[in-house]
C-alpha cells in the first residue's frame, strides 16, 4: 500500500471524529450531530475491522501475528467523541 492511501485512509477517519469534537461540546446537539456521530462511529468501525492494508510498524508485539500498531490508536478516541455527542443529544 503507498504512503498516500495510507494517509488518506488516516485522514478520513480523524476527519470524521474530529468534526463531532465540537459537536460533543455543545450542550444539547441535534439531529445533524446526531447523524454525524453515527456516522464517524460507522466509519470507525468499519477502519477497525478492515485496517489491515493500512498498518504500519508495530507499537507493542503481543504474538508474531498480533499487536498495537500506531492505526490502533485512532479507534478509541473516535468512538468516545461518538458516544459523548450521542450521550449529550439524548440526555434529558
Amino acid at each position: 500500500m503507498l504512503g498516500a492511501e495510507q494517509l488518506l485512509a488516516v485522514v478520513v477517519v480523524l476527519g470524521a471524529t474530529l468534526t463531532c469534537v465540537p459537536l460533543a461540546r455543545s450542550v444539547r446537539p441535534g439531529r445533524l450531530a446526531v447523524v454525524w456521530a453515527v456516522g464517524s462511529a460507522l466509519v470507525t468501525v468499519e477502519w477497525f475491522l478492515h485496517k489491515a492494508p493500512y498498518e504500519g510498524p508495530a507499537i507493542l508485539t503481543i504474538t508474531a501475528t498480533r499487536g498495537l500498531t500506531v492505526v490502533d490508536l485512532i479507534v478509541p478516541p473516535s468512538l468516545a467523541i461518538s458516544a459523548a455527542v450521542l450521550v449529550r443529544a439524548f440526555r434529558r
